[in-house]
């Protein structure tokens, strides 16, 4: 029996038709829309399909992947492939150390994956092909032999190497920090590599362009990440609110680390001076380490269906990142929902903001725990920062896309 990767239906021949096609590669279907990364793939794919008819072809880790590339088809009117794929975690490291590739991307390595797209270009004329992240574009030249007149464009939502480097000089465990070394050299071969055989790379920041132009040779064009400014519509504060709130997928390093790093260095200065006020981690799969922070004013919620009801809740929004790259969505959803956001800088990094005007920045523990404090008793600053940031984020974070 001949084999069939795609989800619902068979995959038809319509060589040399409709070349408006666009063929999109996915390392996971972006939706629901509960992490960052799914937020910008959804969202750069709902724009993609208004313009072409896309085909998107994806690895599925579960079930639930099978189901949400359903829902993903009917409302975006496009159509999903997917191979299933295992969680096998030692041939993963094993099969890394052997190829000496990076352990992060080699999960993504598949011949089924190859084979169904492979045979997805064979039959379908695929103008432009559109790599979702450096995990797709890992596979540039397969994509170049197998259809030579396609348009291979990479959309880089972080310069990945940059943030292995950073969370080698973070993490704790000095095993983790070696092996994250190893991952840092090998992500950069691998992104210098695929960024200069694509036609086109896309990046969210002017931050990003930059390092690519230094390190890589390669310009970039910037697609700022945006925020749908009607479902994190801008409610006033009204004197009511209360507690503060980080939000972010807890399984991402560099969300723990900076929930960490708050709760132990930032959260005592705050809780002295404001005893009354509570902290609201909000995010999906919290660690051990995230859950045993629970307690007296702190409140880790896990999975919620709907962060707004926490924003629009909370007196102000923290991102205190010590590690990361690109731009952080949870800072223009909390701007757009009308929620100030305390930050480092290295959390803000990419974001156009005027600090002191529509966001407030602080590095030290004693200074980010100074501007909470003045924050909380200030309404009309309050008032007067999320007035500023609706602004900047209605005027330049809006959902577009370049010249396609």
């Amino acid at each position: 029996m001949e084999k069939r990767y795609r989800v619902y239906g068979e995959i038809k021949g319509e060589a040399g038709l409709e070349t408006d096609r666009l063929l999109f590669l996915s390392p996971r279907i972006p939706y629901p829309l509960d992490t960052g990364g799914k937020i910008r793939t959804y969202h750069i794919l709902r724009l993609l399909s208004q313009n072409h008819r896309v085909d998107v072809l994806s690895f599925f880790f579960s079930e639930q992947d099978k189901v949400a590339a359903k829902k993903l088809e009917e409302r975006l009117d496009i159509r999903c492939y997917g191979v299933s794929r295992g969680e096998n975690f030692f041939s993963i490291i094993a099969n890394a150390l052997l190829r000496d590739h990076p352990i992060s991307y080699q999960r993504y390595i598949s011949s089924d994956f190859v084979s169904l797209f492979t045979r997805l270009l064979k039959d379908n004329r695929y103008p432009i092909i559109h790599c979702d992240h450096l995990h797709m574009g890992q596979y540039v030249e397969i994509l170049r032999e197998a259809s030579p007149h396609s348009y291979v464009r990479l959309d880089e939502h972080n310069v990945e190497y940059v943030i292995a480097d950073r969370a080698s000089r973070r993490d704790p465990s000095l095993f983790r920090r070696l092996l994250l070394m190893r991952e840092k050299t090998l992500i950069k071969a691998l992104e210098r590599d695929v960024c200069r055989k694509v036609d086109e790379v896309w990046v969210v920041s002017e931050e990003d362009r930059t390092i690519l132009l230094e390190e890589f040779g390669v310009d970039a064009i910037v697609v700022p990440n945006g925020v749908d400014l009607e479902f994190f519509e801008y409610r006033p504060y009204t004197g009511e609110e209360k507690g503060i709130v980080f939000i972010g997928s807890m399984d991402w390093f560099p969300n723990e680390d900076a929930v960490l790093y708050f709760v132990k260095e930032i959260w005592p200065l705050v809780s002295r001076r404001i005893p009354e006020i509570s902290l609201y981690i909000v995010g999906r799969n919290p660690s051990s380490r995230i859950l045993a922070l629970s307690g007296d004013k702190v409140v880790v919620t896990g999975s919620v269906a709907d962060v707004r009801p926490y924003l629009y809740d909370s007196i102000l929004s923290i991102v205190p990142l010590r590690i990361g790259g690109g731009s952080r969505l949870k800072i223009l959803e909390s701007m757009s929902a009308g929620r100030v956001v305390v930050s480092t800088s290295l959390g803000a990094e990419g974001i156009g903001y005027n600090n002191g005007s529509n966001i407030l920045i602080e590095d030290s523990p004693s200074g980010f725990a100074g501007a909470i404090e003045r924050l909380y008793h200030d309404i009309e600053l309050r008032k007067e920062i999320a007035e500023s940031a609706r602004r900047l984020v209605e005027e330049r974070y809006s959902w577009r896309l370049p010249s396609v």
